[in-house]
Formats: structure tokens, sequence, C-alpha cells
């Protein structure tokens, strides 16, 4: 049995980047394509693959290209995160995203290197597939988009076990 678990808000922020481009249509389609009945709380954490296959949905319906996007979304969406990242730099908010990490996943391992200008962000443990990265680089993307920081995000490498970011603004 599969132990990987995500946060509710987390899958209630991608429903919410569908329904936001595609309408409520869109967002009813993709629960009935998934077959996802019942309401995500978000407080509560849900099977990682329901956020696996939504982020799949979104490329097979719409395209990959969506993807970075719904990660941008992502951090626009979480209202706490999106409050606090206007008032910090971006390495401030990766620090406090290395910290509240297990908040959010029962899996996987986030940490932060770097210095203001210039961060590097290893995942361990944390990719199921190729989307799982370009949903990440749509998520520190957003952070420097929330920020008004003007900079780069760049995957160095996405392999099965580990995948790096590096962030340059």
């Amino acid at each position: 049995m599969d132990d990987r678990k995500v946060r509710g808000s987390i899958i209630n922020s991608y429903l919410s980047f569908i329904e936001r481009k595609w309408g409520t249509f869109g967002k009813e389609k993709c629960l009935k394509d998934l077959k996802i009945n019942g309401k995500i709380k978000d407080g509560f954490y849900y099977p990682n693959t329901i956020k696996l296959d939504i982020l799949n949905w979104i490329k097979d319906k719409k395209g990959e290209g969506y993807i970075v996007e719904a990660g941008k979304y992502l951090v626009k969406n979480l209202r706490t995160l999106s409050w606090l990242v206007r008032h910090e730099t971006p390495i401030d908010i990766a620090k406090k995203i290395e910290k509240e990490y297990h908040e959010i996943y029962t899996f996987g391992e986030l940490r932060i290197k770097g210095n203001s200008g210039n961060i590097k962000v290893i995942l361990k443990k944390q990719k199921e597939d190729d989307l799982t990265c370009l949903a990440y680089k749509g998520i520190l993307e957003g952070i420097l988009e929330k920020t008004d920081n003007i900079g780069s995000v760049e995957i160095k490498s996405c392999l099965d076990d580990l995948c790096e970011f590096e962030v340059n603004y």
C-alpha cells in the first residue's frame, strides 16, 4: 500500500487552477474523469496519487505546458503562504518551506542551500514523474513573482530519487 500522502489544500489548489483556467465545467470534467467523489478537505491528508492524477489530467487534456502554470498558481492560491511571500525574500520563503515541508507531504525531503540571489532546491524521494519537477519549477517561479523578484528557475537534474533546481534572482 502506498503511504505517500499530501494535504488536501494542495489538491484543492490544483482543482482551483483547473476551475479558474477552464471553468466549472473543466473542474467537474476532471473530477468525473478521475472518479473523485466527495469533498477534499484542506487540513486532511489524501493519497498523493490524486495529485499525480490531476497533474496527468492537465497534461493529457490541456497540455504539459500548463503544469508550470499550475505550480505558480499553487503559490498564489495558498492564502497564508501567499500573504507571507509578499513580505519576505525568496531565500526566506525557501527556508520556511523547508521547515514546513512535512506539514504538506508525508514523504520525501526538501533541502535548501545557498544565499540571497542564488538558491539550490533539492527534493529527495519526492519525484514520481516528470510532471512533479515541472510543478515544482512553477512553484519556485511563483515565489519569485509573489516577492516581486525578477529571476530564473532552472531544473538542474531530475532523477528518480533526486531533483535539483537552481533559483537565481
